[in-house]
């Protein structure tokens, strides 16, 4: 069965389960243990888990709705559209999505020292045939009252106590990523990929496009520079935003050449760019400091716009063509 084939047929379960209110629910924290998560189960008070179901049916409504669209490590997801991937080619979700199946979590302990670094929520509901569907809320800030940024007092049984890390699970909105019969949904690109780990196939692309782009091109201190643009996620997101460049205009890359860019770069001394040596010895410089590290890339993402109206050169933190 093909991935299209395989998406349209987890969408089809998932319109198919019924109302979650009448589904079983498991409500897992996950936090940081050997490397990996662990999830720990949540006991919840009546009424609570039909709020959980609402917004996994929000989630769920939202999922079925939008338009689907494959993952790719410099694709973005436009207005309207959700991603979708492959939970075994997710990263670390398969082993994610194993804790959360599993039937031996122990009970969330809000006074443990790992509940102030949960770092995700799952509600999984089941069946009585065994098909399930898993939703996730992995933004960062879960339990957000802590001892470090206030002191936060709760009324309990007629007094005010202190509100212990983990005391407070926040949820708000809809969740973050659906994972049913084996396919992943989500709606923000960079936090799915930082909650499930992609790093490895971040940092492959990353020096796939780098190679590519700087093929023809002198630098100096250019592996300090490939290392920063494949291990750092502000710059693999540069190095991604080249690539959608570079596909949408395969003639982007063979514009980058030393001849323009040196002479672009001399006309505007502004940019602080250094450039070493004259004609076939020329190098253009990667300066780590933190006030000239992004200068090489912008000049690389073509980062710069000159105004009609006043003939003055700027940069540019987004581009839409025109």
């Amino acid at each position: 069965m093909s991935t299209d084939s395989r998406v349209e047929a987890a969408l089809a379960q998932l319109a198919g389960l019924g109302p979650l209110t009448e589904l079983g629910l498991r409500f897992a924290v996950l936090a940081p243990h050997d490397g990996g998560l662990r999830a720990h189960r949540v006991r919840l008070g009546e009424g609570v888990g039909a709020d959980i179901a609402g917004l996994a049916e929000k989630t769920r409504t939202r999922t079925i709705d939008f338009r689907h669209l494959a993952y790719g490590p410099a694709t973005l997801i436009p207005s309207g559209h959700c991603m979708t991937i492959e939970q075994a080619d997710a990263g670390t979700l398969a082993d994610v999505q194993a804790e959360v199946d599993g039937d031996d979590m122990e009970t969330f302990d809000p006074g443990a020292e790992y509940a102030a670094k949960a770092t995700m929520l799952a509600a999984r509901f089941a069946s009585a045939d065994g098909a399930a569907v898993t939703f996730y809320r992995v933004r960062e800030t879960l339990l957000q009252l802590t001892e470090r940024k206030s002191l936060n007092l709760i009324l309990r049984r007629g007094h005010y106590e202190r509100l212990a890390p983990g005391d407070v699970l926040i949820m708000s909105g809809i969740f973050d990523a659906v994972v049913i019969a084996g396919i992943a949904f989500f709606f923000a690109k960079q936090r799915f990929e930082q909650a499930f780990g992609f790093t490895a196939e971040l940092a492959r692309s990353s020096g796939e496009t780098f190679d590519l782009v700087t093929t023809n091109l002198r630098i100096k201190g250019i592996e300090q520079l490939r290392q920063a643009c494949t291990t750092q996620p502000a710059m693999m997101a540069k190095m991604a935003s080249i690539r959608r460049s570079i596909d949408a205009e395969p003639a982007y890359a063979a514009a980058m050449t030393m001849p323009r860019l040196t002479a672009f770069v001399r006309e505007r001394p502004n940019l602080g760019i250094e450039i070493e040596g004259t004609g076939a010895d020329e190098q253009l410089v990667y300066n780590p400091a933190r006030e000239t590290r992004w200068k090489l890339l912008n000049l690389l993402d073509d980062d710069f716009l000159r105004s009609h109206l006043t003939e003055r050169d700027y940069e540019a933190g987004s581009k839409i063509r025109t």
